[in-house]
């Protein structure tokens, strides 16, 4: 919990020292759930790899094992792909995005602050 309020800390932080900066991609800094839903619902190249990758990613981890753990995942990765068209997905940025699901399980917020380390 701590590092999850670190991280929300530091992102809250940077946005207010650099007001109107856009992270990775076209969208803003935040999002609110429909647009992050709206990602997720748009198509990708990348999404065969981005499947394939998911059982790859953490497969030990209790949090990974699950459904909800990958279907949590895959959405964060998924509307990465979508929203930085330059990087899209690459192999590595599962454990990244995966790290981030470990201290901070929100999908939404996990796909912000995966905005942020990657801007």
């Amino acid at each position: 919990k701590m590092r999850e309020r670190a991280w929300r800390l530091l992102v809250t932080h940077y946005q207010s020292l650099h007001p109107g900066e856009v992270p990775t991609g076209n969208y803003p800094s935040s999002v609110d759930l429909l647009e992050f839903q709206q990602l997720c619902d748009e198509e990708t190249e990348d999404e065969p790899v981005i499947i394939a990758d998911l059982n790859r990613t953490f497969p030990s981890h209790p949090y990974f094992t699950h459904q909800h753990g990958q279907k949590t995942l895959h959405n964060v990765l998924h509307a990465y792909a979508v929203s930085d068209k330059d990087v899209g997905y690459c192999q590595g940025l599962s454990f990244v995005a995966g790290i981030i699901l470990m201290h901070s399980p929100d999908q939404l917020e996990a796909f912000v602050l995966l905005n942020h380390l990657m801007y």
